[in-house]
């Protein structure tokens, strides 16, 4: 009975050793994608490595603070290249004189 005991709790020791060792070498890159529709652009941080400034065009009849389609596009696209949402999130910002919304996207991407 105390060998088994004493098997049992070995192989749970080297199972989470094991799964430890597997998840310690698994990186992952991080993307946060802002989207303001009345500025007409997104802002793209890549893995504290690259900022993008990218232009975006919206007909006038899809102009509207919460038209989140153009974020929703970009998510499609780096969906497609392997990136995986986390979040993603509408804030609405008061200021003194006027008030806007953006929309935020958190991406992951595993990589070995």
């Amino acid at each position: 009975m105390r060998s088994t005991l004493k098997i049992s709790a070995l192989v749970i020791i080297l199972c989470f050793a094991f799964n430890g060792s597997l998840q310690s070498q698994e990186k992952n890159e991080y993307m946060i994608i802002s989207y303001n529709s009345s500025k007409e652009h997104m802002f793209i941080s890549l893995d504290g490595k690259n900022f993008i400034d990218e232009e975006v065009n919206v007909s006038k009849k899809e102009r509207h603070d919460y038209n989140a389609n153009p974020l929703l596009k970009k998510i499609k696209e780096y969906e497609e290249k392997g990136w995986e949402l986390m979040n993603i999130s509408t804030i609405h910002t008061y200021e003194e004189h006027s008030s806007y919304i953006e929309h935020w996207a958190n991406l992951r991407k595993r990589s070995k």
